[in-house]
């Protein structure tokens, strides 16, 4: 944090050196077992979960990869005849079970919007799961991070999990999501890290 702030007061972008990880989801400070269940939100065309799968050595329980842009979820779908164990849902997460306008531009941009071209379904994580476990989630959902976490309060607060979540979409991301992380558990332990050089883009809030 006092490395995003000295970069932004001062110009110098060498404060991002300080907090650079070029792994992006997968940090040493978050440690993974052989019986994860990930919970991918925004999983585009699948390379966070490619990245998973070479993180755990192939060894872990469930993925469940939510993707609503129908461009990209065909591409991630081509993952499922290599792959067990790995569920794709052809929707958004909210806050709520719903239908929103959406920019399907089949690109890495796709965001839920009042300008939307489309109409997608979204639903919340704890509706999906149920009640099963989740022991890991990540969110790179274009704004989306905030309300998702709110739908997924119950599996949170059961189970704990991982958490590697963007908090760089909005302006007040940076403050209410671990605001609200720590609302659910106090026992969570922050770890701020940019992604890309020079600046601090892609920061993501991993929660352990």
């Amino acid at each position: 944090m006092l490395a995003f702030f000295n970069q932004h007061l001062t110009g110098n972008c060498e404060y991002v050196d300080e907090v650079f990880v070029g792994n992006q989801y997968f940090i040493d400070s978050v440690k993974l077992s052989d019986d994860e269940v990930f919970v991918d939100c925004g999983a585009y065309t699948g390379d966070t979960v490619n990245a998973f799968i070479c993180e755990t050595n192939m060894k872990y329980k469930h993925i469940y990869s939510f993707e609503p842009d129908t461009h990209n979820f065909k591409e991630l779908t081509k993952l499922q005849s290599n792959l067990s164990r790995f569920t794709c849902i052809n929707k958004g997460t909210w806050n709520e079970k719903t239908i929103l306008k959406f920019i399907n531009s089949g690109s890495m941009g796709s965001l839920i919007s009042q300008n939307g071209d489309t109409h997608i379904e979204v639903d919340t994580i704890d509706n999906i799961l149920n009640g099963q476990a989740a022991t890991y989630i990540k969110m790179d959902i274009e704004g989306a991070e905030l309300p998702s976490l709110i739908g997924a309060e119950k599996t949170i607060r059961n189970y704990k999990p991982k958490l590697a979540i963007s908090v760089y979409h909005r302006h007040d991301d940076l403050l209410t999501i671990p605001h609200y992380i720590k609302s659910l558990n106090n026992e969570y332990k922050f770890y701020l890290r940019a992604h890309y050089k020079p600046y601090f883009n892609d920061m993501v809030l991993y929660a352990v």
